[in-house]
Protein backbone atom coordinates (compact mmCIF):
# COMPACT_ATOMS: atom_id res chain seq x y z
CA UNK A 1 0.00 0.00 0.00
CA UNK A 2 1.30 3.28 -0.71
CA UNK A 3 0.49 6.07 0.88
CA UNK A 4 -0.08 9.37 -0.97
CA UNK A 5 1.97 12.31 -0.76
CA UNK A 6 0.26 15.85 -0.82
CA UNK A 7 1.28 17.82 -3.49
CA UNK A 8 0.51 21.04 -1.84
CA UNK A 9 4.10 20.47 -0.19
CA UNK A 10 5.92 20.54 -2.86
CA UNK A 11 4.33 22.74 -4.72
CA UNK A 12 5.14 25.30 -1.78
CA UNK A 13 8.13 24.07 -1.14
CA UNK A 14 9.70 24.79 -4.94
CA UNK A 15 9.09 27.92 -5.03
CA UNK A 16 10.00 28.90 -1.44
CA UNK A 17 13.01 27.57 -2.45
CA UNK A 18 13.60 29.50 -5.78
CA UNK A 19 12.81 32.52 -3.72
CA UNK A 20 14.99 31.76 -0.98
CA UNK A 21 17.91 31.12 -4.01
CA UNK A 22 17.24 34.08 -5.62
CA UNK A 23 17.22 36.29 -3.21
CA UNK A 24 20.90 34.38 -2.13
CA UNK A 25 22.17 35.32 -5.57
CA UNK A 26 20.34 38.44 -6.84
CA UNK A 27 20.66 40.24 -3.14
CA UNK A 28 22.89 38.84 -0.86
CA UNK A 29 25.82 37.93 -2.00
CA UNK A 30 26.25 41.17 -4.39
CA UNK A 31 25.79 43.40 -0.90
CA UNK A 32 27.95 41.09 0.96
CA UNK A 33 30.67 41.64 -1.90
CA UNK A 34 29.68 45.51 -1.48
CA UNK A 35 30.31 45.39 2.01
CA UNK A 36 33.49 43.57 1.60
CA UNK A 37 35.04 46.28 -0.90
CA UNK A 38 34.13 48.71 1.71
CA UNK A 39 35.84 47.01 4.03
CA UNK A 40 39.01 46.84 1.95
CA UNK A 41 38.48 50.35 1.80
CA UNK A 42 38.50 51.49 5.38
CA UNK A 43 41.10 49.04 5.67
CA UNK A 44 42.88 51.21 3.76
CA UNK A 45 42.48 54.23 4.76
CA UNK A 46 42.88 53.60 8.44
CA UNK A 47 46.51 52.31 7.56
CA UNK A 48 46.48 55.63 5.41
CA UNK A 49 45.86 57.25 8.67
CA UNK A 50 48.12 55.05 10.89
CA UNK A 51 51.08 55.94 8.81
CA UNK A 52 50.41 59.72 8.83
CA UNK A 53 50.80 59.92 12.50
CA UNK A 54 54.52 58.16 11.82
CA UNK A 55 54.81 61.12 9.16
CA UNK A 56 54.45 64.11 11.65
CA UNK A 57 58.47 63.37 13.11
CA UNK A 58 59.62 63.37 9.64
CA UNK A 59 57.72 66.48 8.98
CA UNK A 60 59.07 68.62 11.81
CA UNK A 61 62.65 66.97 10.80
CA UNK A 62 62.12 68.50 7.62
CA UNK A 63 60.62 71.59 8.81
CA UNK A 64 63.66 72.18 11.09
CA UNK A 65 66.13 71.55 7.60
CA UNK A 66 64.26 74.10 5.76
CA UNK A 67 64.68 76.94 8.49
CA UNK A 68 68.04 76.00 8.78
CA UNK A 69 68.74 76.07 4.74
CA UNK A 70 67.00 79.49 4.45
CA UNK A 71 69.29 80.65 7.48
CA UNK A 72 72.28 80.14 5.29
CA UNK A 73 71.19 80.76 2.31
CA UNK A 74 70.69 84.46 4.22
CA UNK A 75 73.91 84.71 5.31
CA UNK A 76 75.30 83.54 2.28
CA UNK A 77 73.72 86.16 0.29
CA UNK A 78 74.77 88.81 3.18
CA UNK A 79 78.20 87.57 2.37
CA UNK A 80 78.42 87.73 -1.18
CA UNK A 81 80.03 90.27 -3.14
CA UNK A 82 77.91 91.76 -5.88
CA UNK A 83 79.06 92.79 -9.51
CA UNK A 84 80.23 96.13 -7.59
CA UNK A 85 81.92 94.59 -4.84
CA UNK A 86 84.31 92.12 -6.78
CA UNK A 87 87.02 94.54 -7.83
CA UNK A 88 87.53 95.53 -4.06
CA UNK A 89 87.68 91.46 -3.43
CA UNK A 90 89.99 90.94 -5.78
CA UNK A 91 92.10 94.34 -4.11
CA UNK A 92 91.65 92.72 -0.70
CA UNK A 93 93.18 89.52 -1.98
CA UNK A 94 96.04 91.17 -3.65
CA UNK A 95 96.96 92.71 -0.32
CA UNK A 96 96.84 89.79 1.13
CA UNK A 97 99.45 88.05 -0.89
CA UNK A 98 101.62 91.10 -0.53
CA UNK A 99 101.28 91.58 3.63
CA UNK A 100 102.10 87.57 3.52
CA UNK A 101 105.03 88.72 1.82
CA UNK A 102 104.66 86.73 -1.74
CA UNK A 103 104.85 88.25 -5.06
CA UNK A 104 101.89 87.64 -8.01
CA UNK A 105 103.12 87.09 -11.10
CA UNK A 106 100.20 86.60 -12.96
CA UNK A 107 96.46 87.02 -12.61
CA UNK A 108 94.61 85.74 -15.70
CA UNK A 109 90.57 86.22 -15.24
CA UNK A 110 88.45 83.16 -16.82
CA UNK A 111 85.15 83.32 -18.41
CA UNK A 112 81.93 83.91 -15.93
CA UNK A 113 79.68 80.77 -15.53
CA UNK A 114 75.70 82.39 -15.19
CA UNK A 115 74.09 80.69 -12.44
CA UNK A 116 70.08 81.39 -11.78
CA UNK A 117 70.64 83.61 -8.83
CA UNK A 118 74.29 83.51 -8.83
CA UNK A 119 77.46 83.80 -11.44
CA UNK A 120 80.77 82.52 -10.51
CA UNK A 121 83.54 84.36 -11.70
CA UNK A 122 87.12 82.35 -12.10
CA UNK A 123 90.41 83.94 -11.60
CA UNK A 124 93.88 81.95 -12.22
CA UNK A 125 96.92 83.46 -10.22
CA UNK A 126 99.97 82.93 -9.74
CA UNK A 127 102.30 84.18 -6.60
CA UNK A 128 105.76 83.41 -6.17
CA UNK A 129 107.24 83.13 -2.04
CA UNK A 130 108.48 80.56 0.61
CA UNK A 131 106.45 78.10 1.28
CA UNK A 132 105.55 79.51 4.86
CA UNK A 133 104.41 82.73 3.01
CA UNK A 134 102.49 80.88 0.64
CA UNK A 135 100.60 78.86 3.85
CA UNK A 136 99.94 81.82 5.35
CA UNK A 137 98.13 83.52 2.13
CA UNK A 138 96.50 80.30 1.83
CA UNK A 139 95.09 80.44 5.61
CA UNK A 140 93.83 84.13 4.59
CA UNK A 141 92.22 83.49 1.64
CA UNK A 142 90.01 80.68 3.13
CA UNK A 143 89.29 82.87 6.31
CA UNK A 144 87.43 85.24 4.29
CA UNK A 145 83.69 86.02 5.01
CA UNK A 146 82.82 85.91 0.57
CA UNK A 147 82.56 82.45 -1.09
CA UNK A 148 86.29 82.13 -2.20
CA UNK A 149 86.79 78.83 -3.68
CA UNK A 150 90.20 77.34 -4.31
CA UNK A 151 89.43 75.21 -7.23
CA UNK A 152 93.14 73.77 -8.20
CA UNK A 153 96.14 74.54 -6.61
CA UNK A 154 100.11 73.42 -7.78
CA UNK A 155 103.04 74.13 -5.25
CA UNK A 156 106.32 73.75 -7.64
CA UNK A 157 109.28 74.32 -4.73
CA UNK A 158 111.95 73.60 -6.85
CA UNK A 159 113.87 70.90 -4.87
CA UNK A 160 115.71 73.23 -2.47
CA UNK A 161 114.89 74.03 0.92
CA UNK A 162 114.34 77.86 1.90
CA UNK A 163 114.05 78.82 -1.50
CA UNK A 164 111.38 80.27 -2.98
CA UNK A 165 108.65 78.16 -4.33
CA UNK A 166 105.98 79.14 -7.06
CA UNK A 167 102.09 78.52 -6.53
CA UNK A 168 99.58 78.58 -9.45
CA UNK A 169 95.89 78.77 -8.29
CA UNK A 170 92.50 78.78 -9.64
CA UNK A 171 90.03 80.61 -7.78
CA UNK A 172 85.86 81.06 -7.54
CA UNK A 173 84.50 83.36 -6.52
CA UNK A 174 80.75 83.39 -6.58
CA UNK A 175 78.74 86.89 -7.02
CA UNK A 176 75.13 87.43 -5.97
CA UNK A 177 73.33 89.10 -9.05
CA UNK A 178 70.08 89.49 -6.93
CA UNK A 179 71.58 93.33 -7.10
CA UNK A 180 71.36 93.32 -10.71
CA UNK A 181 68.12 92.53 -11.16
CA UNK A 182 66.86 94.43 -8.23
CA UNK A 183 68.45 97.40 -10.30
CA UNK A 184 66.52 96.34 -13.32
CA UNK A 185 63.58 96.03 -11.49
CA UNK A 186 63.53 99.40 -10.44
CA UNK A 187 63.96 101.56 -13.59
CA UNK A 188 62.04 99.15 -15.71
Amino acid sequence: MRTATPKGNWALTIPLAGLGLGYLFLFFLPSQRGLDRLHQDLSRKQDAIAQADGLFPAIAVSEQQLAESRRFNSQWVAAAPSESELPGLLGKVNAMAKTAGITTTRLDPQPAVQYEKIRRMGLTAAYRGTFAQICRFLCELESLPESVWIDRIQLDGGGETGKDMACELTLAVFVDKTDESDQAKRSG
